[in-house]
Parts: C-alpha cells; structure tokens; sequence
C-alpha cells in the first residue's frame, strides 16, 4: 500500500514550527497533559536533552502561541483553534506514523538548507551577448 503522506496541515505546522526531534519531543510532552503545568525540568526528565536547551525550546513554542506559561510551569494552552487541531493531528500522527513524521521533520530541513545554499550560489555571467 503506497504511502499517502502526512496531512497538509501536519506537514505545514512540522515546517512552521519543529525543527528537531527535540522540538517535536517538547511539544508533545506538554501538550501530553493539557491541565498541567509542567516545570522545565519535569520536560527534561522526559526528553533527555539538555537544560538550556529545554528552556529555550519552551520559550519558543511560548512565543508561537502554542503553550503558556504560568507560576507552575508549562502547559498547552494553543493561541488558535487551527494550532491546536494542527497538534491534535500531528499528536496522531506520530503515534501511527512516527517514522514518516521524522522523516518530514528532516527533508523539510534538506529543503531550507539546498534553497539557502542556492539562494547564494553566484552563477557565472553568459558571456556570450
């Protein structure tokens, strides 16, 4: 059976907003309880990386409008309907399909790296004309 691929929406929130698996494992560990809170340190637990690391992850994902934070700590608590649907799939989606998801999360960053790459190439004038 082919592969269909992702949903768009997957798809374009994994380009929009997760650049790591790391990224990815932060998110979902706060999004895995949304009435908690969850202090930086409960995240590291779960994800195995690194402190500052963590935190600046967290930051972010607070600056998208995906989770917030309170005197506890993290919770997800998403600025739209469309980012919180966008997580709800992308949640199913690496449940069913992880692979595929890491996959996506890695070609999409093939893809910035080549089109920055080019953005820069100098290209040798014609010299004919």
């Amino acid at each position: 059976m082919p592969d269909p691929g992702l949903p768009t929406a997957v798809e374009q929130f994994l380009s929009d907003h997760i650049r790591s698996i790391e990224h990815l494992e932060v998110l979902l560990t706060v999004t895995s309880n949304p009435q908690v809170s969850w202090s930086p340190s409960e995240v590291l637990n779960r994800v195995q990386s690194s402190e500052s690391s963590v935190q600046i992850r967290l930051e972010e994902f607070v600056a998208a409008g995906l989770i917030v934070q309170d005197k506890e700590g993290y919770r997800f608590s998403p600025r739209t309907n469309e980012l919180r649907e966008a997580v709800e799939q992308l949640t199913r989606a690496y449940k069913e399909r992880r692979v595929r998801v890491v996959e996506a999360i890695y070609s999409e960053r093939r893809h910035a790296a080549r089109d920055l790459s080019e953005a820069f190439r100098f290209r040798r004038k014609d010299k004919h004309g």
